[in-house]
């Protein structure tokens, strides 16, 4: 007998009037991604208006071209950043075409080209023009090469700008003719798409569950009429661009203001293509810089897919859910940023150091396992053991494996089992901001239907509010753990319209017994009275969070400090300013703000009832020292930069004589030490 009886309902439930956007494009727009992102860039330069100054940064008045290059070395760097931080994105490329441009010795010539023409080009003809594209900067993954390219372009404060193009290419000029914008447009996407075809950075897809590399194209113009209202040019670009997005890659369109302050009109030629264009206000006086290099920044940043899984029902044992399985990706909430970690390097080479390990036999000196960067030997003999009081119990790798694969319920790969709901109130959400939480979105991809099924599933938890308890399983030499999954609506800004929060859902694990803290058992609960409640309100109103938004207006102060002066070494630029970050306690402006309501609330808290004896100040902690019994050299071994290939209990046991912490990585070990060291040092010279 199936204890979970027949199929819930929602698995067979049509999509109603409610959940329509689910199986539309609208649900489709937040379709993420994995792997390698690769961005063609190409700057109109075919135009006196590209060139005209009518932009205010808020320093200087700047033209569309130049803003242009500056929102290029900004997607460079903030990709550059991305790759330091989070370890992600090393594939990713960016290339720069300019079109519409002419070297300075061709520009008579080709100027007595473009004179001709008004005829129109048979409609069969295909044309392929020498002109107007030029390749500012290959495509390759942005470093500090391409960065340094590009400021060379820009008005640098430390060296001045010691590349201008518009002298290189012998000024801007206007192209009268129907077509002869059109034609450098054409041909500049046709050799966007030429590279993309032939470029061996991006990677084709190989099955529909590895789909490939992203492929974009992004247009900088304020021209948004380039056929000169020729239908046969309007035609073939119009074509041009189908074609390209049909291929696989994507258009994106950013419009630019113009000096004689012109809207920017999509409906001229962009607005029945497939191309994304960016909504901004395309008016000088309303334009903001500010705003397009934020745009281009949320646009650099792509979330990874941390694995891509099956979605199985309570009853997946007793019927067979081949051609019937839902495959969910899932995406991590939070990507942590740290610090690298430190290298060692050799003082005679500069060069970095290889860390080698070897384990030895105590008693011979025997060597029997040896590992480095490029793998590791070992020999067959070494045991490994857990200790049960006094007995050592061995364990080999496919013990533990079996052991491990008890803690799951039997599924032969990663799985998500669905073992059924409770009420929201009974698991309430509290904590998503957490490495360990993670987004789930269908695979249409990998299993067509997943995206129906999946958007039933989550109606129907909205509707009933409801939370799902599942089993995950990540990897079948893992174990599984017990899981909540909260359905997550769609939120939309009711100003412009804009997706603030994807539908979706939310999984979170749920904690064992003994993760959970207990409380002593001479605590008294204390029930906050009327009082308390309406002094906690008015100081939680007198805080200084307007449109703050949790996750990206709250920087790590020390990180964004600690990149940013490695970037300017890195690229030669002056010492950033400090700033002040929203994290870091300003003392004056919370007192001034909210001084009287943090006294009030204070002076209402309750108070621990203490002896009078008892004293309340309390003493800090002081380690005991213990001798360092590891019999080794450290100093020698800090001038030689050893001291990363010590052992742990050997770290832990210098720490301990000089009564510092043991806790953390080996990595925060070695580092402790190493300024222990350098410490003393200090004081004896």
């Amino acid at each position: 007998e199936n204890p979970w009886g027949e199929e819930p309902a929602w698995t067979h439930e049509e999509s109603n009037e409610s959940d329509k956007n689910y199986g539309s494009s609208d649900y489709d727009e937040f379709a993420l991604w994995f792997g390698a992102q690769h961005v063609l860039i190409l700057i109109d330069g075919g135009g006196q208006s590209m060139f005209q100054a009518c932009i205010n940064d808020g320093e200087h008045v700047i033209s569309p071209f130049y803003a242009s290059l500056l929102a290029c070395e900004t997607l460079c760097r903030n990709r550059v950043l991305q790759i330091a931080t989070q370890k992600t994105g090393k594939r990713d490329s960016v290339g720069i075409l300019l079109y519409g441009v002419f070297l300075k010795d061709e520009k008579e010539g080709e100027a007595n080209e473009s004179q001709d023409t008004e005829e129109e080009i048979p409609e069969d003809e295909t044309y392929m023009l020498g002109a107007s594209s030029y390749v500012f900067l290959e495509q390759n993954p942005p470093g500090v090469k391409q960065i340094q390219a590009l400021r060379y372009a820009l008005d640098d404060p430390v060296r001045g700008r010691q590349r201008d193009l518009q002298e290189e290419f012998g000024g801007p000029r206007e192209i009268n003719t129907k077509v002869m914008k059109c034609r450098h447009l054409c041909s500049v996407l046709q050799d966007a798409n030429k590279i993309f075809a032939e470029s061996k950075l991006v990677k084709k897809a190989t099955s529909k569950s590895t789909p490939g590399d992203i492929k974009s194209i992004w247009i900088f113009t304020n021209e948004d009429n380039p056929h000169n209202s020729s239908a046969n040019e309007k035609r073939r670009l119009t074509q041009l661009l189908q074609d390209i997005t049909d291929g696989g890659t994507e258009i994106l369109v950013w419009p630019l203001p113009r000096a004689d302050g012109g809207a920017f009109d999509a409906s001229m030629v962009y607005a029945d293509t497939p191309c994304e264009i960016y909504d901004g206000n395309s008016s000088p006086s309303d334009f903001s810089m500010e705003d397009l290099l934020e745009r281009i920044t949320v646009r650099g940043k792509k979330p990874r897919r941390l694995w891509s899984i099956p979605l199985l029902w309570p009853d997946w044992q007793q019927k067979t859910t081949e051609g019937r399985e839902i495959i969910i990706d899932f995406y991590k909430i939070v990507q942590p940023q740290r610090k690298p970690l430190p290298k060692w390097i050799n003082q005679m080479t500069k060069q970095e150091t290889e860390r080698v390990a070897q384990t030895i036999v105590k008693d011979t000196g025997e060597i029997v396992k040896t590992t480095s960067k490029s793998g590791s030997t070992s020999e067959d003999r070494i045991v490994h053991f857990a200790t049960f009081g006094t007995d050592r119990v061995p364990l080999s790798p496919n013990d533990v494996s079996k052991i491990k694969a008890t803690s799951h319920a039997g599924t032969s790969s990663s799985s998500l089992i669905l073992l059924g709901f409770k009420p929201n109130a009974a698991l309430p959400i509290t904590n998503i901001l957490d490495t360990s939480s993670y987004l789930i979105y269908p695979n249409e991809t990998a299993a067509p239907g997943s995206t129906d099924a999946f958007a039933n599933l989550h109606a129907s938890m909205l509707r009933k509010n409801v939370v799902a308890i599942g089993e995950l399983l990540t990897r079948v030499t893992a174990c599984s753990r017990l899981v909540a999954i909260y359905p997550q609506a769609e939120r939309r800004d009711s100003e412009f319209d804009d997706q603030l929060i994807p539908p979706g859902m939310i999984v979170v694990n749920l904690p064992f017994e003994d993760d959970v803290r207990k409380m002593h058992s001479d605590f008294v609960e204390y029930i906050a009275n009327e009082d308390l409640v309406q002094e906690t309100m008015d100081l939680i109103c007198h805080q200084k969070l307007d449109n703050v938004e949790i996750g990206l207006n709250f920087e790590n102060a020390a990180l964004e400090r600690f990149w940013r002066y490695i970037e300017a070494v890195a690229l030669e630029m002056s010492i950033p300013k400090e700033e002040q970050y929203e994290t870091e306690l300003n003392e004056e402006e919370v007192l001034q703000a909210a001084g009287k309501q943090i006294t009030s609330f204070r002076d209402i808290l309750p108070r621990d009832i203490q002896n009078e004896n008892e004293k309340t100040e309390t003493k800090g902690h002081k380690r005991k020292l213990v001798s360092d019994e590891s019999g080794l050299d450290w100093n020698q071994l800090y001038r030689t930069g050893a001291l990363s290939a010590c052992k742990v209990n050997d770290l832990k046991s210098y720490l301990r004589s000089v009564g510092a912490r043991v806790g953390g990585r080996k990595e925060d070990l070695v580092l402790r030490v190493s300024r222990s060291i350098e410490d003393v040092m200090d004081k004896n010279y």
